[in-house]
C-alpha cells in the first residue's frame, strides 16, 4: 500500500488511511437519532452511548492523553490535528466504519484523526488497539525525537492497557492479543529486536514478536527494575549514543546497564513466573486542569454529517455518499454535506456529478475555508488524470486560486500548505517551488505518510536523489506494511516514470502556448469538471 501511495500524486488529498473498511452492503444511512457531543482540551467526541458513558468516556481519555505525557517525563507539546472520537453502542452500526472483528481502530488523516469504539456488551470499552495506535499519534507530534522501533511500539502497548483501578491510572497488564505469541510464540533474541531499524526488518513470525517482546522488554526496563535513574533518562543516553554512531548492541549495553539478551533473559524469568509488576499513577497527578465534560444532543442533520465524514477517513466513499446524501434531505443548505457528497462521488469516479457540490457549498459558506480546500483538491485531481492536456491551465489556475482563498482564510492548515506546494507539482509547473512548502507541512505533521510521500516526488522532481532516498527509507521504516519491504528502488522508479509523464504533458502544454497562467479560463466542461 506504500509503495502505490508513493506513485500517486494525489495521496495528502485522498486521505484514505491504511485500514480497509468493509464492503459497502446496505445502502440505508446509519441510525442518527439519540447522539450525543462533548469537547474536551484533546478530544471532540461523538458518541451513542448514553450521557453518563460518554462523559466517562471523556475523562478516561484525558487522563489517558495526561498519562502519556506523564511516562515522557512530563513532555509538553499538543498535536497538530484535532482528535475525533466516535462511540457506537450498536455492533451493527459500528462495523458500517470500521474492520469486521474489531472493537476499536485509529485513523490518522490530514485534517482530523479519528478513533472509532464499540461499546461491549459488559460494558467495557475495547480500546487497547485504538489506544496503542493514539500512543503512536502523540509520540511524533509532540516530539521531535525518533524512538527505537522496539521501544516506540512496546511503549504504545505498555500504556495501551491502562485502566483506571482506586483513585489510580493502572499500567503494566499483558495486552490480551499479545498474549497468544508472548505464550507459545517462537522468540528472537533481544540483540535482534533492538537492532531492527524498520518494520521491513520483521517479518513473518518476526513480526508478531516484535510487539510482544517489545511489550515485555519495555515494561522490564520500565516497571521491574531496580536502578537509580529513571527509564526516560537511560533513553535519552541509549538515544545519543546511537546518534553518534554507536551500535544498538551497545548503546543499549551502556545506557541500561545489561546486554539486551540479559535483559532478554531477565525478562523471560519474570514471564515464566508470572512477575511482571503493575504500577499506578495517582489521578491527581492526570487531572490537573481536567474540568467536568458538558454533554449535549446532537442534531440529526450533524450526526449524518460527522458519519460520512468518519466513512471518508475510513476510505469508504459509498457508505458516505449514502451518510451526506440523508444531512441534505434533512437540510439542503449544509455546505459540508454538500462538499463531502461531491468527495464521496469523485471518489467513486463519478467526475462530472461531483463538481457541482463544491460549487454549491462554497455559494451556502464562502467563509469555510474547508469549503475553498475541497474545490481546489477537486480541480488539482482531475488535472492531474493521466493523459490530459484540454483544459488544464484554466483548471490548474482555479485550483490555485481555491486554494490561496482557503490559506487566507485559515493561514495554519496543514492540508492547504501542503497541496500549494504540490501543485508545482502538476504539469507545466516548476518543482522547485514545491519543496519547501512540503517540508514546512511535514514539519508540522511528521507522522503524515501521504505528506512524506509527496516530498520524495518533490525531491525527484527537483533531482535531489539523495533527500528522496532519506525520506523515502523514513517512511517505509514508520509503515507496518508487509508489501512495501525495505526497497526503496521499485516506489523511486514508479516516481520517476511518473514525473517523466507529467513533464511530456507540461512540453505539450509549453508547444501549445498554454502553460498555466496564459490560458484565459472559462466554463468549458473541462473546467467544470466533466470527464
Amino acid at each position: 500500500m506504500l509503495a502505490r501511495s508513493l506513485v500517486l500524486l494525489t495521496a495528502v488529498v485522498a486521505s484514505v488511511c491504511a485500514v480497509t473498511s468493509p464492503a459497502f452492503a446496505d445502502p440505508s444511512p446509519t441510525r442518527a437519532d439519540d447522539w450525543r457531543v462533548t469537547r474536551t482540551r484533546h478530544f471532540e467526541i461523538f458518541s451513542s452511548t448514553t450521557e453518563e458513558e460518554t462523559r466517562e468516556l471523556a475523562v478516561e481519555l484525558e487522563r489517558f492523553h495526561a498519562l502519556i505525557l506523564v511516562s515522557l517525563g512530563g513532555v509538553q507539546g499538543e498535536l497538530a490535528l484535532p482528535t475525533r472520537v466516535f462511540a457506537f453502542d450498536r455492533r451493527s452500526d459500528y462495523d458500517r466504519f470500521a474492520p469486521n472483528r474489531t472493537d476499536g481502530v485509529f485513523r490518522a488523516g490530514t485534517r482530523t484523526n479519528d478513533i472509532v469504539l464499540f461499546a461491549t456488551s459488559r460494558g467495557r470499552w475495547a480500546r487497547e488497539a485504538a489506544f496503542h495506535e493514539y500512543v503512536h499519534c502523540v509520540l511524533r507530534s509532540v516530539s521531535s525525537v525518533r524512538y527505537p522501533l522496539w521501544y516506540e511500539e512496546g511503549f504504545a502497548d505498555l500504556l495501551s492497557t491502562a485502566r483506571v483501578h482506586k483513585g489510580a491510572m493502572a499500567i503494566g497488564a499483558v495486552p490480551k492479543r499479545r498474549v497468544d505469541s508472548l505464550r507459545l510464540g517462537r522468540w528472537m533474541s533481544t540483540t535482534r529486536l533492538v537492532s531492527g531499524r524498520s518494520y521491513g526488518d520483521f517479518v513473518g513470525r518476526h513480526r508478531a514478536m516484535l510487539y510482544a517482546q517489545g511489550w515485555a522488554l519495555v515494561h522490564y526496563l520500565s516497571l521491574d527494575r531496580e536502578r537509580s535513574g529513571s527509564v526516560v533518562q537511560e533513553l535519552s543516553r541509549h538515544l545519543a549514543l546511537l546518534a553518534v554512531g554507536a551500535s544498538p548492541e551497545a548503546a543499549f549495553h551502556e545506557a541500561f546497564g545489561e546486554s539486551a539478551d540479559s535483559a532478554g533473559r531477565n525478562l523471560r524469568k519474570r514471564l515464566v513466573a508470572g512477575g511482571f509488576r503493575a504500577v499506578a499513577v495517582p489521578l491527581a497527578e492526570l487531572d490537573t486542569g481536567l474540568e467536568e465534560p458538558v454533554v449535549a444532543g446532537l442534531p440529526l442533520v450533524e450526526t449524518s454529517i460527522r458519519l460520512g465524514e468518519l466513512a471518508l477517513n475510513g476510505g469508504d466513499a459509498q457508505r458516505a455518499e449514502v451518510e451526506f446524501r440523508a444531512a441534505l434531505g434533512l437540510d439542503p443548505a449544509r455546505a459540508r454535506a454538500e462538499a463531502g457528497l461531491g468527495t464521496a462521488l469523485r471518489r467513486q469516479d463519478r467526475w462530472a456529478e461531483a463538481a457541482p457540490h463544491f460549487e454549491r457549498a462554497i455559494e451556502i459558506d464562502p467563509g469555510d475555508p474547508l469549503n475553498h480546500l475541497d474545490l481546489g483538491n477537486h480541480l488539482f485531481l482531475l488535472a492531474m488524470q493521466e493523459g490530459r492536456v484540454a483544459g488544464l491551465s484554466a483548471i490548474l489556475e482555479r485550483a490555485r486560486t481555491a486554494y490561496a482563498r482557503s490559506l487566507e482564510l485559515d493561514p495554519a492548515r496543514i492540508e492547504t500548505q501542503a497541496m500549494l506546494g504540490a501543485i508545482h507539482l502538476a504539469p507545466g509547473g516548476d518543482p522547485a517551488n514545491a519543496v519547501r512548502p512540503l517540508e514546512r507541512a511535514l514539519e508540522r505533521l511528521p507522522s503524515s505518510l501521504p505528506i512524506r510521500n509527496l516530498l520524495v516526488e518533490a525531491y525527484v522532481a527537483n533531482g535531489r536523489e539523495r533527500e528522496a532516498r532519506a525520506t523515502l527509507e523514513a517512511a517505509i521504516a514508520d509503515s507496518g506494511d508487509d508489501a512495501a519491504g525495505s526497497s526503496i528502488e521499485d516506489p523511486l522508479a514508479s516516481i520517476r516514470a511518473r514525473r517523466s509523464e507529467v513533464e511530456a504533458r507540461g512540453d505539450r502544454l509549453a508547444e501549445d502556448g498554454r502553460l498555466p497562467g496564459t490560458e484565459a479560463s472559462g466554463s468549458s466542461d473541462s473546467d467544470r469538471g466533466g470527464s
